[in-house]
């Protein structure tokens, strides 16, 4: 049970006074926007990396080839990278990033029109860039809120 003071009503229904509260109060948007590009960016560049391989391999691509293409892929994901740390304003970081994951949303989208080793690979090394501005940009965005808790 309530107790109040001798002179103040019990309230249940909000003081009209005052303003209402916040609904982002407490939450650190910065935090929730890197992460769901991030998170976003990998989920689906995952999804197509695990899935190509075998889609070469029904197309007649010999197994080589299909190394080949991952190996480029691979190499596209980390390279860009040394180069992102030197993106600057907070700005060009949330547009590099949500950048890079348009990228890998646009390739995902014409992923099923792909035949040839060619395609393949120029499609791993595209999904591979987006995917590495999306993470990059959002880690830098994480790490400049630093250890603050929300």
């Amino acid at each position: 049970s309530r107790m109040a003071k001798q002179d103040e009503p019990i309230r249940d229904e909000p003081n009209p006074d005052q303003p209402a509260p916040d609904v982002w109060q407490g939450l650190d948007r910065r935090f929730w926007g890197a992460s769901l590009m991030a998170g976003l960016a990998w989920m689906t560049m995952t999804a197509l990396m695990v899935a190509t391989p075998n889609a070469m391999i029904q197309c007649g691509i010999a197994v080589s080839g299909v190394m080949a293409a991952m190996g480029w892929h691979v190499i596209a994901m980390y390279v860009p990278a040394f180069a992102l740390g030197l993106i600057g304003p907070i700005q060009a970081r949330w547009l590099t990033g949500w950048g890079g994951l348009a990228v890998v949303l646009l390739a995902g989208a014409l992923w099923r029109n792909l035949n040839y080793l060619s395609d393949f690979t120029v499609f791993l090394i595209v999904i591979a860039l987006g995917w590495s501005l999306a993470t990059s940009a959002a880690t830098a965005l994480l790490h400049e809120r630093g250890g603050r808790q929300s």
